[in-house]
């Protein structure tokens, strides 16, 4: 729906997987290969993501797709394993972006080292994670394309969106933005890698409005499109925008409009009212959450009862399953930081790793902690805590015990917009 006024311009206790959450619809379907040179075994399973159905849900009348967006910095492995496993509810995820360089002396082995990051089967209840690949040398991205697919991504994507300016600097995400006919060139390099591997594998692209402004916002449209893009993402702010203004919906629109592939959704979707506006206003076919699930992480259900396939039983035990994902984010910082801990042994080390493993967790409790107006006057005290006044398993149960104290069931009560990369509201 284009606009009339539109113009383009120590150890922690582990915590069982109770099946207390409903899995999520499923559009997968789970079969057996064998790839030389993959993470897994010869019988290990892989997701083959039927997206062409996830993606037409929507025009069925049942909830639309429902995608986890990737975060840097933010929504890595950790957050994504803890997330699925304690909550979860949604279809997909996807890596934060895999940075490929634009110059290298041996190409096969960054590429080999790069692809090695990615486990198809890193979410331990099975749903599909796809890839994002950041770069803008159309060969190199094709290397490591090439090698996500023998791995089992279901998807690869594009990043053209990253507003981070040691990104930008280099001439990837966003700034791709900038010249339609080489994001064209780099989504192609990537669909022909793809086609030629015969995985089944798809291109995506995920970007925003522009980079300046949104004058090229049709070009890049329409360059991803005739890459062989199988669905695009839209984040509808400029790099320049970056998070500091509201999410120009509006511009999904535009991308419906021109566009023949399915249009998903990105942008301020913090609650089920903005869930139902953004599908209301743009018509998208599909909608990806970031910083909304870090906020609520019952969003997901929330958004699937009032779409139209959710179980309202999940929300019985809000608390207590809010406690229970924190609880599965600290396990997977502790396991993180003793793989680091085992290759490098010192005090000092055992030090950094403390601060390191606080910092992670307050991270989350920027967002987290956004709920209600209680929750957020119990924020302040913790990121004031020390690293060296207590051990993160003291910090942690201080968390847990705001949470039991200060959480209100029902989702977001505030109208608070975190900025993904200074943290501030």
């Amino acid at each position: 729906m284009v606009p009339s006024n539109f113009t383009c311009p120590g150890s922690i206790g582990l915590v069982e997987p109770t099946p207390t959450m409903p899995t999520a619809p499923s559009s997968t379907t789970t079969i057996m290969r064998s790839s030389a040179g993959t993470n897994a075994s010869s019988s290990q399973r892989i997701h083959a993501m039927d997206y062409k159905e996830l993606l037409e849900r929507r025009r069925r009348g049942t909830c639309p797709a429902l995608f986890l967006a990737p975060m840097e910095g933010l929504g890595d492995r950790r957050f994504r394993r803890a997330f699925e496993r304690s909550i979860g509810g949604f279809d997909e995820a996807c890596t934060e972006f895999i940075r490929v360089p634009g110059k290298v002396e041996n190409p096969e082995r960054m590429a080999m080292g790069l692809a090695k990051a990615y486990d198809r089967n890193e979410l331990v209840q099975g749903t599909p994670i796809a890839a994002q690949l950041m770069g803008s040398n159309p060969e190199f991205l094709a290397l490591v394309a090439t090698l996500l697919c023998e791995r089992g991504a279901p998807r690869i994507d594009l990043n053209c969106g990253c507003p981070a300016n040691k990104v930008t600097g280099n001439g990837a995400g966003s700034t791709l933005l900038k010249a339609p006919e080489h994001l064209n060139r780099c989504a192609n390099a990537i669909a022909a890698a793809i086609r030629d591997a015969g995985t089944g594998t798809i291109m995506t692209v995920k970007m925003r409005s522009g980079f300046d402004d949104a004058s090229l916002l049709v070009d890049n449209l329409l360059a991803a499109q005739e890459a062989g893009a199988e669905f695009l993402t839209l984040h509808p702010r400029t790099k320049a925008d970056g998070y500091r203004v509201r999410a120009k919906w509006e511009h999904i629109g535009v991308a419906k409009d021109v566009l023949r592939i399915p249009v998903v959704g990105n942008g301020d979707v913090i609650s089920v009212a903005a869930a139902q506006s953004i599908l209301a206003e743009t018509g998208c076919d599909g909608i990806m959450i970031g910083r909304g699930a870090v906020q609520d992480p019952f969003l997901f259900h929330r958004c699937r009862c009032a779409l139209g396939d959710g179980n309202p039983a999940v929300f019985a035990r809000e608390a207590e399953d809010i406690c229970r994902f924190v609880q599965c984010f600290a396990e997977e910082i502790q396991g993180m930081a003793q793989e680091h801990r085992g290759r490098r042994r010192s005090c000092s080390t055992s030090a950094r790793l403390n601060e390191g493993k606080m910092n992670s967790l307050k991270q989350v409790c920027k967002y987290l902690f956004t709920q209600n107006p209680a929750m957020q006057a119990g924020l302040s005290p913790l990121l004031r805590t020390c690293p060296h006044s207590c051990t993160f398993e003291v910090f942690l149960e201080r968390v847990l015990e705001e949470i039991r104290t200060r959480w209100t069931p029902g989702g977001l009560q505030t109208d608070v917009q975190v900025d993904h990369f200074s943290y501030k509201h």
